[in-house]
């Protein structure tokens, strides 16, 4: 079936790429670009990409076209809400964006700064360090912090989807383990401005989890974590190398625990 899929997007960009020559010009086609999203996320991210990359092709023999593709394609790989959010596909998208013939300098200024902002703490790279304000009013680094892993949690805790993370990771054995073992620490950390709001929720959490919060949304203005969306976790090693990052799953961060 994987197979017949590829096939059935190879003979689709085809068909589309010889039609486009003969007219000339390209048309818009949302429904098919929203069709190929869709089959996206069943196959081969390989073959996405090469696709990908034909529709590209396919689109920039003229500028309103090109920028309409590209601008869908964006929202469906680089929004957070989206189920089909992808940064490989969507670093694909900034670069074409970046390399194309339209693309003013304006435009070339903000792909390289989004471009910066995708790629902060990339798996394997080390985490961005920073400072951190605690409930007593001291400040601390992150770095400082000894432990065989670290579980960064950036939330706010009145966030359903922040509530529901928060609950599986109170009620992970493997997790509780690893914290009650020494050989995990739970950082969570505050991302909004409300004080009132963070004292208010502080002992929800287990007293081992460390409790911290950004001090004057210093990570959103100066770009040290992507935090678009929240909740999200960064697993790192004992070097704060990133093992896991943006992560939602508990599964994927228990199995990297055991």
């Amino acid at each position: 079936m994987k197979r017949v899929l590829e096939l059935y997007w190879l003979i689709c960009i085809a068909s589309c790429n010889s039609v486009q020559k003969k007219a000339e010009k390209p048309n818009f086609d949302e429904p098919t670009l929203k069709e190929f999203v869709q089959k996206s996320s069943t196959q081969n991210t390989i073959i996405t990409i090469r696709l990908l990359d034909s529709i590209i092709s396919s689109s920039s023999n003229d500028s309103s076209v090109f920028y309409k593709t590209v601008n869908c394609l964006t929202y469906f790989y680089s929004d957070p809400n989206s189920p089909f959010r992808n940064e490989e596909i969507y670093d694909r998208i900034l670069k074409a964006k970046r390399d194309s013939r339209w693309c003013t300098i304006s435009d070339r200024q903000d792909v390289a700064s989004k471009l910066r902002l995708l790629h902060q703490n990339d798996v394997g790279n080390l985490a961005n360090d920073f400072v951190y304000c605690t409930p007593d009013g001291k400040r601390g680094k992150m770095y400082n912090m000894e432990a065989d892993h670290l579980l960064l949690f950036f939330y706010n805790p009145e966030c359903s989807a922040c509530k529901e993370i928060t609950s599986a990771l109170k009620n992970n054995l493997t997790i509780a383990e690893a914290i009650n073992n020494r050989k995990l620490k739970m950082f969570c950390v505050y991302t909004d401005t409300d004080l009132s709001t963070w004292y208010r929720h502080i002992h929800e959490f287990p007293l081992q989890w460390i409790q911290g919060r950004d001090d004057n949304e210093y990570l959103y203005k100066n770009s040290v974590y992507d935090l678009r969306a929240i909740p999200s976790l960064y697993l790192l090693d004992r070097k704060k190398k990133v093992i896991l990052k943006d992560c939602t799953s508990i599964d994927e961060i228990e199995q990297h625990l055991q």
